[in-house]
């Protein structure tokens, strides 16, 4: 995804009109009485150009391969980076629709990814992501004390798993194609509360989302659901300073991979199945000098 790009420091991006375009199309603050609430829609479209120096995540020196088949023959390894263009793009549209007093129905859907030119093909990747749910207001006005949201997420990752020395596509040791062992999709849902309460902002969130993976039958498999949970919160402390507190955690719990035993073994019969948990605190102070300048600690 356009992520991807931070993830690797070998990766340098040009802007050339990052947006190129950007229009939002909405209903008109009087429609006309047909009885019936207009949907608003708003939709945009990103692109620019970038240039990878190294697409495939080649090791940048040579190296003993111990797991090269047959075994015992450990040959030694020149990977050879490979280069290229590519084009980050990204485009979406959202719906919104008043179904009846402080309750909308809202919807989305956006693809992103990038698209490698030069024969680096196996470099693309793509996201398609679809939302949709409703939002309930506690309260009148553009701003109101508390929002409800509750929807539905639908995903489709497409990513090639390649050997990282040449570029290829990824095969097992008997010469079986997995190179679509990392591409899934996802479905679940979702939940977030935002309220106020006096001088204190505070939000609690949830996603449940379960992903199946395209899972070759040459190799294990890497079905999961995961779950994570998110609350934070925000406050004076003096009248030019806010504090902010948030904490989160999350669950990613395999449905068909095992752990491995301390001393490296892994067994499906007798080490338990893979899970992850890990915990976010975070604590943020943030400080007005003066209307044009904010100091984060």
């Amino acid at each position: 995804m356009l992520d991807r790009k931070l993830l690797h420091p070998a990766i340098l991006v040009f802007a050339l009109g990052t947006p190129i375009v950007s229009i939002a199309a909405g209903a008109p603050k009087n429609p006309v009485t047909t009885g019936v609430n207009q949907i608003k829609v708003a939709w945009s479209i990103e692109s620019g150009l970038g240039y990878d120096s190294n697409a495939f995540n080649a090791p940048s020196t040579t190296y003993i391969d111990y797991a090269a088949v047959p075994t015992g023959t450990n040959p030694t390894v020149t990977p050879r980076a490979q280069s290229g263009f590519f084009v980050p793009y990204k485009a979406g549209v959202e719906a919104s629709q008043q179904v009846v007093r402080n309750l909308h129905a809202l919807g989305s859907a956006s693809v992103d990814g990038s698209l490698f030119l030069g024969g680096l093909g196996n470099a693309n990747e793509s996201k398609l992501e679809l939302n949709g749910g409703v939002k309930y207001a506690l309260g009148e006005g553009e701003r109101p004390d508390g929002v409800l949201y509750t929807g539905v997420i639908l995903e489709q990752h497409k990513l090639i798993y390649v050997d990282h020395d040449t570029g290829s596509s990824k095969t097992n040791s008997g010469g079986a194609d997995i190179s679509n062992r990392y591409s899934y999709s996802s479905k679940g849902v979702e939940a977030n509360f935002k309220h106020k309460i006096g001088g204190l902002d505070y939000s609690i969130q949830g996603r449940y989302l379960k992903h199946n993976f395209a899972d070759p039958v040459v190799v294990a498999q890497m079905d999961n659901t995961y779950l994570t949970l998110e609350a934070d919160a925000e406050f004076h402390v003096l009248e030019s300073s806010k504090l902010e507190l948030s904490a989160a955690r999350s669950l990613r719990d395999y449905s068909a991979s095992h752990a491995r035993k301390s001393n490296g073994t892994y067994s499906t019969a007798t080490t338990p199945l893979l899970s992850y948990a890990y915990n976010d605190f975070g604590v943020t102070l943030r400080n007005r000098m003066t209307d044009e300048w904010l100091i984060y600690l």
